[in-house]
């Protein structure tokens, strides 16, 4: 499980931001202290903010170093592994002249059974690795693992250098994360199961095309697996989408040509709703749009909770009521549902379920520029009021963030001045 995320010098974040899932030990904070994985790590986060403010580049910061690791393997075994990874675009901070010229960093702090580990990596914009770097800690002290400073290698795992030394690990190709290069090679535990970790976790930029046709591929993978269908259909009426069950047809056609013949496959999917105790067959493209979207997340949704996987969504909100986005939230804060510790990070502009009803306020988090014009992130609980003291529970989060007193206010009141 994901216990901190850090990117530093990447797009419109110049300094070092940390999404910490860990939660905030005290009585400061009390809330829904049932739904914390472990009884410390956060199932869930969400980052508002205005447009242009960030909230994006923080989700799309971990993918780009998901896809640093991921892009080297087939990926195999499991819902969504076979989704489409963007093509590495390392793009530091531009408007500093001291910026431009320096690396991006990117660390990640995880959870894999009774270990944790640290890994990160600065990478230059042409790809090359600059720095790298694994931690193992079970206890107060960590350990590292191996240490690489461009192409010089320092390996101090005795269980790795049983199979590779230092002077193999240092013919890896400049871009190459040494961490897939052990892998790969040589599949030495733990890497094998932190590189597994990278593949695992889930992202979904809705806003993209593309990922809507991956999306719906789900249920057409899955659509044989009559379990995990029953599954799809169960949480659709956990969320109240009128939809009593699917139907998938697949169609082959066989094309020729020239002295070839070609089959293409396509696929008539319908959706079956029971109206006064009859049953009505509707073409799937006639559905709204946020049915369409939620059936084409219901599985990955699936997956985190069953599998125990961490998931980035940006923009979740877009298409959805919050009467259902607010449902999606519940699954991951419900232990007898989220039993695997799966995790959800979402951005949202959806202020009408930003409440302490569903969230710890060590789960909400603010992104906005700064009058330099680079990202800033906070949590909620990290700010204070006149007393000093953090933000109250039972206060009207939405409110008070539409009112401005969060500092990542969506500029209504300077909409209303003009």
């Amino acid at each position: 499980m994901l216990l901190q995320f850090s990117v530093e010098n990447f797009q419109s974040i110049k300094k070092r931001m940390t999404l910490d899932m860990l939660s905030v030990q005290g009585k400061a904070i009390e809330e829904h202290k049932e739904s914390l994985i472990n009884g410390k790590v956060l199932p869930k986060a969400v980052i508002y903010g205005p447009n242009g403010g960030g909230k994006s580049t923080m989700i799309r910061a971990f993918q780009t170093m998901q896809a640093l690791v991921a892009r080297y393997f087939q990926r195999r075994g499991g819902i969504f592994v076979n989704q489409s990874l963007p093509s590495v675009f390392i793009m530091p901070f531009k408007f500093d002249d001291e910026s431009r010229a320096k690396p991006t960093v990117f660390e990640v702090f995880i959870g894999l059974g009774k270990f944790q580990y640290k890994y990160g990596m600065a990478v230059a914009q042409n790809g090359a690795i600059k720095q790298e770097y694994l931690y193992q800690r079970n206890g107060a002290e960590p350990k590292l693992l191996f240490n690489r400073t461009e192409q010089k290698i320092e390996i101090k795992c005795e269980d790795i250098l049983e199979v590779i030394t230092n002077k193999m690990a240092e013919t890896v190709a400049p871009n190459m994360p040494l961490l897939v290069f052990v892998n790969q090679f040589y599949k030495v535990s733990p890497i094998k199961e932190i590189v597994q970790w990278f593949l695992n976790t889930l992202f979904v930029d809705y806003n993209d095309l593309y990922q809507e046709v991956d999306l719906m591929r789900n249920i057409f993978d899955t659509n044989s697996n009559k379990e995990f269908k029953q599954k799809i259909i169960n949480m659709l009426k956990e969320m109240d989408v009128k939809i009593d069950n699917y139907e998938i047809l697949e169609k082959k056609k066989t094309v020729a040509e020239g002295a070839f013949a070609l089959e293409e496959v396509s696929f008539d999917m319908k959706t079956m709703h029971n109206v006064n105790g009859k049953v009505y067959d509707l073409p799937f493209m006639f559905e709204s749009g946020g049915t369409k979207k939620i059936l084409g997340l219901i599985p990955l949704f699936i997956s985190a909770l069953v599998d125990g996987r961490t998931m980035f969504v940006d923009e979740l909100d877009a298409k959805l009521h919050p009467k259902l986005l607010e449902q999606v939230i519940k699954l991951f804060s419900d232990k007898s549902i989220n039993i695997k510790g799966g995790q959800l990070i979402f951005t949202s502009h959806d202020v009408a379920t930003m409440k302490a009803e569903l969230f710890r306020r060590d789960e909400i988090y603010f992104m906005a520029l700064s009058e330099n014009q680079d990202s800033e992130m906070f949590s909620l609980v990290e700010i204070r009021g006149k007393d000093g003291r953090v933000v109250r529970n039972d206060g009207s989060f939405s409110k008070q963030y539409l009112e401005g007193r969060y500092g990542a206010d969506p500029y209504f009141a300077k909409i209303k001045s003009w």
